[in-house]
């Protein structure tokens, strides 16, 4: 087994990058989900309810955050947030979160239509995992759903489109770590596993919603792949694709890198 594609999103429910290798910090990939958007009272914006999120284009060039849209002019993030400090509202999470600037805001809130801030993490908030799939004691997050990665492999996405009329790109489903060289949905059954001498922990299968159905490309949404994946691949009564990740410890990904399963 191999790894065959790494990716990353800087602004949460933004474009992903695609890319040969990532660092990997205490919190996940670095930079991943370390930007986020929010609404005046702090809940988290997400492409489920504002799919034209997709089309957001992120650039991080020396820990910088570069913004590209359709119709906007470029907008460079400034590195320390200078505005005010909220309760973000992240599921059932409230990290501690800094509005960048009033220019991000508005620059974020002209191309949503609607009023919002573009925010980082506290500094000094830490957001840890839920406890009960912590796994390790310390695992931490910045602004991912749950968990500091998700794991797919080629041979789930390729059953998938087998059932499917209009196939569908491995970006509907915003993985960090995608394999190859194991069979469909084998992924699911994994507890521990190696990806060169680094290990990882599932903490679960990655339940699904509408945001899948959300064309990465348009920013527009349809019924699949959701609708065939909800007759084949619930787990209780999650629809699943993919799994969560904790990792152990600081290290480095690289396309290519084995991938060894330890239980």
């Amino acid at each position: 087994m191999k790894v065959k594609e790494l990716y990353y999103y800087p602004l949460k429910s933004g474009k992903g990058i695609q890319v040969d290798r990532f660092e990997v910090g205490a919190t996940g990939p670095l930079f991943d989900r370390h930007w986020m958007v929010v609404g005046p009272k702090g809940l988290f914006f997400s492409q489920r309810k504002d799919p034209k999120m997709a089309l957001i284009t992120p650039k991080v060039e020396n820990g910088q955050l570069i913004l590209n849209a359709p119709d906007m002019p470029e907008l460079v993030v400034p590195k320390e947030a200078s505005g005010s400090s909220i309760t973000a509202q992240l599921w059932d999470a409230r990290p501690e979160v800094i509005e960048i600037s009033t220019e991000c805001s508005d620059w974020m809130s002209s191309f949503l239509g609607k009023e919002c801030m573009l925010v980082m993490k506290d500094p000094n908030h830490v957001r840890l995992v839920r406890e009960d799939f912590r796994v390790l004691p310390d695992a931490q997050v910045d602004f991912p759903d749950g968990f500091p990665f998700l794991l797919t492999s080629h041979k789930s996405l390729e059953d998938l489109n087998q059932r499917l009329d209009q196939q569908v790109p491995m970006n509907r489903f915003r993985a960090n770590i995608v394999i190859d060289g194991l069979e469909p949905y084998a992924e699911d059954h994994w507890k521990e596993f190696r990806i060169g001498s680094h290990r990882f922990y599932m903490a679960r299968p990655c339940s699904r919603c509408v945001m899948v159905n959300v064309n990465q490309d348009t920013g527009e949404k349809a019924a699949e792949p959701l609708k065939t994946l909800m007759a084949y691949r619930k787990i209780d009564t999650k629809i699943v694709f993919g799994v969560n990740l904790i990792h152990s410890e600081p290290c480095e990904i690289s396309v290519g890198d084995s991938v060894e399963l330890i239980i």
